[in-house]
């Protein structure tokens, strides 16, 4: 886990524990909820991100976002007053899930494409912006 700024860090599980590439996680506390974010894939999967969106109904504590340029993401938060470690490790493990399902579907095994999440191209800059 590594410090970001005030009230938000990043965590990043290496390729090959949700799919075959890394998958980038940022946390952040604000406006009383504590949220969770990961870049799942970017625009070139070829998946139609509203076809993702049925997704929703069936997720716990977390949901399929995706930006406009078809970037998906998956979403989470939890109230801050009710974080714990076993709640805090349930929305990680309902996002790391919901992430390798998306990725599962975008990239079948194999596949051999590949790509930066937005975080590893503003860490290369020398930023470090998580969220």
């Amino acid at each position: 886990m590594r410090s970001l700024a005030e009230g938000e860090w990043g965590v990043t599980l290496p390729a090959g524990v949700c799919g075959e590439r890394a998958l980038d996680i940022g946390l952040r506390v604000s406006d009383g909820l504590l949220a969770a974010r990961a870049f799942v894939a970017d625009a070139s999967h070829g998946l139609d991100p509203s076809a993702l969106l049925h997704l929703n109904r069936h997720l716990t504590l977390v949901r399929v976002g995706a930006s406009r340029s078809g970037e998906l993401w998956i979403h989470g938060e939890l109230l801050v007053d009710q974080v714990s470690v076993s709640a805090l490790d349930r929305l990680l493990g309902h996002l790391v899930e919901t992430a390798a399902l998306v990725r599962e579907a975008a990239w079948p095994r194999g596949d051999a494409r590949s790509w930066d999440s937005p975080w590893t191209r503003l860490a290369e800059r020398g930023e470090s912006r998580g969220f």
